[in-house]
This record gives structure tokens, C-alpha cells and sequence, in this order.
């Protein structure tokens, strides 16, 4: 049925976006930064999954650029800061 294969491919969307990030946290762990882009490539999806072969039915989920940075990866880094922040995206509840 249609349910079921939604919900597969959001099991497989879901799997594949968690080992890009296992592989980014791999190559930070060597030293290698990296960026994960899904869009605004210079290039629709169709052209990209065309250059690399992909077949009927697969999803494009981005490019992911990496390469050793002019300054090496700190342990001390701070993420960006959220334009919103903490508060503004949760919600409490009594």
C-alpha cells in the first residue's frame, strides 16, 4: 500500500541522513572538516544523480564537501550561535 511505502522511504531517508552524520563526525574525529549541502550546488538533482550513475528511484540527499582546514579542528569550537535560540524552539508544557 501507499502508507507502507512511505513509510519506507522514511525509514530509508531517515537512515541515510544518519550515516552522513556518523561520517562527518569520522572525518572531524581525523581532523577533516566538512559540509553537508542539499541544495544550491550550480546544479538541478536530475544532473548530479545523472554524473554519478544513480538509477531509477533514488533520491539525491546532497554533496558532502570535506578537506583539511587551514587551521585545525579545535576540541574548544563553539557551534554558531542559533539565530532564535533554545527558547525560542521549545515549547513547555504543565
Amino acid at each position: 500500500s501507499r502508507l507502507i511505502w512511505a513509510n519506507l522511504i522514511t525509514q530509508d531517508h531517515a537512515a541515510c541522513a544518519a550515516a552522513v552524520q556518523n561520517f562527518m563526525l569520522s572525518l572531524a574525529a581525523a581532523g577533516i572538516g566538512s559540509k553537508w549541502m542539499t541544495g544550491a550546488l550550480g546544479a538541478p538533482p536530475e544532473a548530479v544523480k545523472a554524473a554519478v550513475g544513480a538509477e531509477a528511484g533514488e533520491h539525491f540527499m546532497g554533496a558532502i564537501w570535506f578537506g583539511y582546514p587551514e587551521t585545525p579542528l579545535s576540541a574548544q569550537a563553539k557551534a554558531p550561535t542559533r539565530k532564535r535560540g533554545l527558547a525560542g524552539v521549545l515549547t513547555h508544557t504543565s
